[in-house]
């Protein structure tokens, strides 16, 4: 049989040999004789039959090698194989007629229709292999759209969504319509399926999905069409219109949508900040550039160097300081501003860079000998802000001015936890407003574990109006 298929066309007189071969026990046999039977290309009705008559053969490979057999039959098998397909046969034959129309492609665009009727009805593999077979013959037109639809709403098989994934990709932009109502399917296989479908159209989709963002009311269908808008281009004006919605949940999603598509946004982010007076587009905007980061922060520092108003400014001076540690580059800028501004707009850059902690402390010391009292107090704030042990130290230095004492006490009490060691090392300073600063702080804690260093301190000190506040101390740390 091996023979014989390499032979091709001139092994036709064994063609019947090759019939009966087909009905040995032998796999390989059988395996052979099918593959010969197809290289000699005798497409007789006879040959076909048998053929089809070995496609619930037990062995895999025998069925493969039937299925392509029948392939090399060309056109002429298709109308038995379909009759073949309307009887009642076993699974194995049915996936492997199926297949055979596969490998027959475009020649077997007669079988759609009946090929469509199998979905409807097809179960498991068989359903697969019918779904395979159509991309292969190659679908034209959308009609087959619903039916692919149904299916992906109903299975919950990976490689069916799969398959179904490709064959609606086959079908092309005419498909969007159809694919677009399962944004709001209640399975979320289905849902993700058509999400996919709609991703991999590329640009085609946009103007779908657009019209749907400027007609819909229904959020979870919005939910689903800003995400995909998010990954298109050209579509940034459309969704920043979205900043203001009045539902929670759209403006969340956008938050999502807009952060990834990062440092584009922030230009016009910051414009609407700057040009808006909703507050919730403000605060949405806010939440954005906080999350694309320190790269938008120059959009950030040239906005703040020619804006007057100090509530843009405090929205955009906030967003610098949502990010915390991660906004060093913003430090100069913002010890810039501290100088430069009065007011509440000085406290808003002095709570900007306590947020942005340690690395803002030397910047704030320097502040420490401004001739200017209220920048003076106003670095203690910020050093304050910090929350930091280190800024607790610089804070007890800076009572060589006498008239900081309460500003000092205040920013202090705010790193209460992370005092008390400092504090109770700096009770014996030989300056009697650091000792004063660090009893009147213990007061407001009241930590014991500043009981020891309260008593020793206690017990030397000479200042009667001292030693009743570190009375004081005592007595509230004990409680």
């Amino acid at each position: 049989a091996m023979t014989l298929r390499y032979m091709g066309r001139t092994a036709a007189p064994a063609m019947y040999s090759l019939i009966m071969s087909l009905r040995m026990d032998i796999d390989i046999v059988k395996k052979e004789a099918a593959e010969a039977l197809g290289e000699i290309g005798h497409n007789s009705s006879e040959v076909i039959r048998n053929l089809i008559d070995t496609t619930g053969d037990d062995s895999p490979m025998v069925r493969e090698a039937v299925a392509k057999a029948l392939s090399k039959m060309g056109k002429t098998a298709v109308a038995h194989i379909l009759l073949a397909l309307k009887k009642p046969i076993q699974e194995e034959a049915r996936i492997t007629l199926i297949q055979s129309l596969g490998y027959l492609g475009k020649d077997a665009m007669d079988a759609v229709d009946p090929l469509m009727r199998e979905l409807r009805i097809a179960q498991a593999e068989v359903l697969k292999e019918t779904i395979r077979t159509l991309g292969k013959i190659g679908i034209q037109g959308e009609s087959i759209v619903p039916i692919f639809i149904e299916i992906l709403k109903k299975s919950y098989d990976n490689e069916v969504h799969r398959l179904l994934v490709d064959s609606i990709l086959q079908v092309g932009e005419k498909s969007i319509e159809q694919i677009l109502p399962l944004l709001k399917e209640e399975s979320p296989k289905a849902k993700k399926s058509a999400v996919e479908i709609l991703e991999k159209m590329g640009e085609s989709v946009t103007p779908y999905l657009l019209r749907i963002l400027n007609s819909s009311q229904d959020e979870s269908l919005l939910v689903e069409v800003l995400v995909l808008l998010g990954k298109k281009a050209n579509t940034l004006d459309d969704l920043l219109k979205f900043l203001k919605h009045p539902s929670e949940e759209i403006r969340k999603t956008l938050v999502g949508v807009l952060s990834n598509i990062g440092l584009p946004c922030v230009p016009k982010l910051v414009q609407i900040i700057q040009s808006t007076d909703n507050t919730i587009e403000k605060t949405v905007a806010r939440k954005i550039i906080a999350n694309i980061g320190v790269a938008s922060i120059p959009h950030i520092i040239a906005a703040l160097k020619s804006e007057g108003s100090s509530t843009r400014r405090s929205f955009l001076v906030g967003t610098i300081s949502d990010m915390g540690e991660k906004a060093q580059m913003a430090i100069i800028p913002m010890v810039e501003f501290l100088v430069a501004w009065q007011g509440e707009d000085r406290k808003l850059a002095a709570q900007c860079l306590g947020k942005i902690g340690v690395t803002s402390i030397p910047y704030l010391v320097e502040l420490l000998n401004h001739k200017d009292k209220d920048i003076v107090r106003t670095a203690i704030y910020s050093l304050g802000e910090t929350k930091s042990p280190e800024a607790i130290v610089y804070l007890l230095k800076s009572l060589k001015n006498p008239q900081l004492l309460s500003i000092v006490v205040d920013a202090v009490i705010k790193m209460k936890s992370m005092a008390v060691s400092v504090l109770s090392k700096s009770l014996s300073d030989k300056d009697i407003h650091v000792r004063f600063a660090c009893a009147a702080v213990l007061v407001e804690i009241a930590d014991p574990e500043a009981l020891d260093a309260l008593k020793q301190q206690e017990a030397q000190e000479t200042n009667p109006m001292l030693l009743y506040m570190i009375q004081n101390a005592i007595k509230k740390c004990t409680k």
